[in-house]
């Protein structure tokens, strides 16, 4: 596997005006369990931080002025066409936790199993177990 991908796997976080309020618990557990195996910084994509605060191994991107909900999922396409170069990343919303570490080993299993089959777009990481 890539070295870069072994030990820096691209990450984006997408906030919303309405839901940043939950940035500082999201952030608090993706650093618990996330980047003591990743340290590439956590992008965390959004309109406005408000009075937010997030911590250090984050770093906030304004993907737009305005705050148009018909075009949000253009917004982030865009931002990730021009600047995500890697051919895997990891992308999540704001409100979805992690509740465990990462098990590294899978997650570059995964990306092995998509490089073999090729025009993979989307691996989940969530649990298919829980109701």
């Amino acid at each position: 596997m890539n070295e870069k991908i072994k030990n820096n796997l691209p990450f984006c976080l997408v906030t919303s005006d309405a839901t940043r309020y939950i940035l500082p618990a999201t952030c608090y557990l993706y650093d618990k369990y996330w980047r003591q195996t990743y340290t590439e910084p956590i992008r965390v994509l959004g309109n406005n931080l408000g009075g937010e605060k997030i911590p250090a191994g984050f770093v906030f991107v304004k993907i737009k002025d305005d705050n148009n909900i018909r075009k949000w999922t253009k917004y982030i396409h865009d931002y990730v066409e021009k600047n995500i170069v890697e051919d895997y990343f990891v992308f999540s919303l704001d409100d979805y936790l992690p509740n465990a570490p990462v098990n590294k080993e899978m997650i570059e299993d995964l990306i092995e199993l998509a490089k073999m089959h090729g025009k993979v777009g989307r691996i989940s990481l969530a649990r298919l177990d829980v109701e």
